[in-house]
């Protein structure tokens, strides 16, 4: 019986799947799937406006995507479900969302659902510019050997200058947040 790998890209406006022969790495079919919420710049689901320079994604989102795309692939090339030996994903860098201890999203809760900073902040999020500049500067100050192998600068679209805004803006999602992935 052939066996199968499945491959999922989760992009910016979509996530995309390729089914892939395991034997020898041909595709056998792909799909699409656009997301619902699209990026988030404006307004939040409710309505909740955003500040400028906010580039967020809805969670539910990713997960409606790797269902869909999982079952449409396999559906596609006619296998069954027990061909498939794996799955890889990967994401546009840097997407950081935070998350409960148990991996739920914040802004899946009441709590969060109309707060920004509970949301993914998608690679091309720049909220964080300023928490950015205050990095390069401290890594210049420091003579940090890592900042020359980064064009001298730490960019807003990075994990930790998003995390800095998060805390500094949204103390309540930085701290209810037991991680960030």
């Amino acid at each position: 019986m052939c066996k199968y790998t499945i491959g999922v890209d989760f992009g910016t406006l979509s996530a995309r799947a390729v089914l892939l022969d395991a034997d020898n790495g041909n595709e056998i079919t792909s799909a699409e799937f656009v997301y619902p919420h699209g990026v988030m710049s404006e307004i939040l689901p409710d309505g909740t406006p955003l500040d400028e320079n906010f580039a967020l994604q809805h969670p539910q989102d990713y997960v409606e995507a790797l269902s869909y795309l999982v079952r449409e692939v396999v559906s596609l090339a006619k296998i069954f479900a027990d061909q498939v030996v794996g799955v890889g994903i990967d994401f546009t860098s840097c997407t950081v969302l935070p998350v409960y201890s148990e991996l739920t999203p914040l802004c899946y809760t009441e709590k969060y659902m109309n707060n920004p900073y509970a949301y993914a902040k998608l690679w091309k999020h720049h909220g964080a510019a300023e928490q950015a500049e205050r990095i390069t500067k401290l890594a210049i100050e420091e003579n940090a050997d890592w900042l020359a192998g980064f064009g001298g600068t730490v960019s807003s679209e990075w994990m930790l200058p998003k995390i800095l805004e998060t805390l500094e803006k949204s103390p309540d999602v930085y701290d209810e947040a037991e991680y960030f992935v």
